[in-house]
């Protein structure tokens, strides 16, 4: 299922300070200030891309057409239109009595961005095209784990959404509290790597440099994928 994902508004505050980060390099000095902490910003751009993590405070809006059903499962597309549709939780020929087996598990949301560090809002609009609210605890469980992707799953089925590409908006802020030594490192290489080599960073200033073997060791460290 196809989802849209906004970036809102940013944390300001380096999750390397510049003290720190010249005292690796090493650089003294306030002379290079302002061009460090552009490097830095990309450096960040550059790991977050490469995990899809945030590594500092971000709120993010994923856009859904409707909430995940039946026919989401693999091979099932094909009997969309003969036996339901995919607005609909159910098979319109086996509507169940109740919740079947694992139900909870086949409405999973998993988040894009991670780690969350809190929801803002689940919102949706019913059949009747008006916004509704679900409330956690209540209409779903989520799950927010720091190592690994963040979801929330219904507490028994989520509703039917109305027809539209922004059917169901989740809305939370992700990032890390404290940024794993391993990426804490990865910036400072990756910020000492381009600062040496300033020319290849100009001449291509909408694109990433060359990145140090042992830059993509430390990434790859902290690659959780999208498993459980």
């Amino acid at each position: 299922m196809q989802s849209y994902i906004t970036i809102g508004t940013k944390s300001s505050t380096l999750p390397v300070s510049l003290t720190d980060l010249k005292a690796q390099l090493p650089v003294t000095g306030s002379t290079d200030d302002t061009r460090l902490t552009k490097l830095e910003w990309k450096a960040v751009d550059f790991i977050e891309r490469q995990l899809n993590r945030c590594l500092v405070t971000t709120s993010i809006t994923e856009t859904y057409p409707r909430f995940p059903s039946y026919w989401d499962r693999p091979g099932m597309s094909q009997f969309v239109g003969s036996y339901g549709s995919p607005y609909l939780p159910f098979p319109l020929l086996n509507t169940p009595q109740g919740v079947p087996m694992y139900w909870q598990q086949m409405q999973r949301i998993t988040f894009h961005r991670s780690p969350v560090q809190s929801i803002t809002s689940v919102s949706y609009y019913d059949a009747n095209n008006a916004l509704q609210t679900l409330t956690s605890g209540t209409d779903f469980y989520a799950c927010l784990p720091t190592e690994k992707p963040a979801f929330i799953e219904p507490l028994t089925v989520f509703p039917i959404s109305y027809y539209r590409t922004d059917a169901v908006s989740l809305i939370y802020s992700a990032g890390y509290s404290t940024l794993p030594p391993a990426l804490d490192e990865a910036i400072c290489l990756l910020v000492g790597a381009w600062n040496e080599n300033r020319e290849d960073f100009l001449a291509m200033p909408t694109m990433f440099p060359s990145v140090p073997i042992g830059v993509q060791a430390l990434i790859q460290s902290c690659s959780t994928g999208d498993y459980y």
